[in-house]
Parts: C-alpha cells; sequence; structure tokens
C-alpha cells in the first residue's frame, strides 16, 4: 500500500501540469509579434523554412498578415497555453480587437515551418446540457424537421461550431 501511494504522490504531480514553453518557441513568438506589429512582414518571412517559403510565398505572407492586421489589430498580449499534436506551441493571442490562437512549429534549424491562426476557444467551458426549452415557431401548418439532432448523421450543422445546433425545416402542407 505504501508503495501504491508514493507511486500515486510522485506521478499526480507530472500529470497535472503541462509541458513548459520551450525556448526556441518563446524566441520566435517573439520575434514574430516583435515583426508583426512593426509591419515587419517580409522578417516573418526570413523566420521562414524552405518548405514553410515554398508552400507561402512572400507575396502571399504579406498578404495574410496585412489582413489579419486590418481585421484584428496588433497583438496587444500572448500567454503560451500548449503545444499542440506535439509541434505547434499554441499562444492565446490578444489583438486589439480580437482574441485568437497562434500556432507556431519550427523545424530542427529553428526556422518556421507552421503558422496557424484560428479563433480562440478556451478549454475549461462548461458542457451545455441539451436544451429543454420547448418552442413556439413563428409560422402555422406542417413542417418538417429535414436536418436537426446531435450527431452528423442527423444534422450536418454539428461540424460547424457556429452551426451546430440549426435546424432546416421544410413546409409539408399546402399554405
Amino acid at each position: 500500500m505504501k508503495k501504491l501511494s508514493l507511486f500515486v504522490f510522485v506521478l499526480v504531480p507530472f500529470l497535472s501540469f503541462s509541458q513548459p514553453e520551450k525556448e526556441i518557441s518563446k524566441k520566435l513568438s517573439n520575434e514574430f509579434e516583435r515583426h508583426y506589429n512593426a509591419d515587419g512582414y517580409e522578417l516573418i518571412f526570413g523566420l521562414f523554412s524552405d518548405e514553410m517559403k515554398k508552400a507561402l510565398p512572400v507575396e502571399q505572407t504579406i498578404d495574410f498578415l496585412r489582413g489579419l492586421k486590418s481585421q484584428a489589430g496588433k497583438i496587444m498580449s500572448r500567454e503560451f497555453i500548449k503545444y499542440e499534436n506535439s509541434t505547434y506551441a499554441s499562444y492565446k493571442t490578444k489583438f486589439e480587437r480580437a482574441t485568437f490562437a497562434v500556432n507556431i512549429s519550427h523545424d530542427k534549424d529553428a526556422r518556421i515551418n507552421g503558422l496557424f491562426v484560428k479563433p480562440f476557444k478556451e478549454e475549461n467551458l462548461p458542457k451545455l446540457e441539451r436544451n429543454q426549452t420547448k418552442l413556439i415557431l413563428p409560422f402555422k401548418g406542417e413542417w418538417t424537421v429535414v436536418w436537426g439532432g446531435d450527431t452528423k448523421e442527423l444534422n450536418y450543422h454539428v461540424e460547424n461550431e457556429a452551426r451546430k445546433n440549426a435546424i432546416d425545416l421544410v413546409v409539408t402542407d399546402s399554405f
């Protein structure tokens, strides 16, 4: 019994903490933020690996970063969250007008080989229970739900976060 409790006592602290941010990830994300805020998009392109430069040529990189800045603004703060897929350092990044997850991966030569920006979603949000609210629809007659439910088989909308609770209705009687 003593061996088991010692094992649990030693193992639990390791399981309860995520992997710390690596120095190279910290350095690259700092450089990315500094160049991004100073409109140094070509300098960001200079941080890319050869493969990344082929996948996202300089003109496309500049267009993407300019578009991001015009919509979201400058980066105000950044917080390391975790490593996704064991490669991408994921940062909760607060811009002037939005909050995104900015994911940056690098190769063995400390060159950016992946850059992914997506809306930030908190992981510790409570799971919503099924809604039991009775609805009165703003129309009369007989209608049929053609897409609706909690699974992909019942409702193709569930694959899109913004539309996952949508339903599609069709009139099944004459007006």
